[in-house]
């Protein structure tokens, strides 16, 4: 996380209509079928009028920017806290390339 991606760069930086096409495209694939997913998901958000999330004004994407940079710097040993967990547990990690 300490860099975007280029094609994190891409999606990041367009210029969209609305939210929902950016939703759509960071949620879902190209594909017509999950796209189709992605606007039915969005028509069953949207429907919701009651005890909904107040929406994200425009301090919140530098301060989300900021705290994704302080997050996802790399730092020494990172992964030295996993030690410590006691229990069965999954660690995930991947990487595509």
């Amino acid at each position: 996380m300490a860099s975007l991606t280029p094609e994190a760069h891409e999606i990041f930086g367009a210029t969209y209509d609305s939210a929902d096409q950016l939703w759509l495209r960071v949620h879902f694939t190209p594909s017509e079928a999950s796209q189709a997913a992605g606007r039915a998901f969005l028509e069953r958000t949207h429907r919701r009028i009651e005890d909904r999330d107040p929406l994200v004004g425009e301090k919140v994407a530098p301060a989300q920017v900021a705290a994704l940079a302080i997050y996802g710097a790399p730092k020494p040993d990172s992964y030295a806290y996993l030690k410590d967990i006691r229990q069965p547990t999954l660690v995930v990690n991947a990487s595509t390339t």
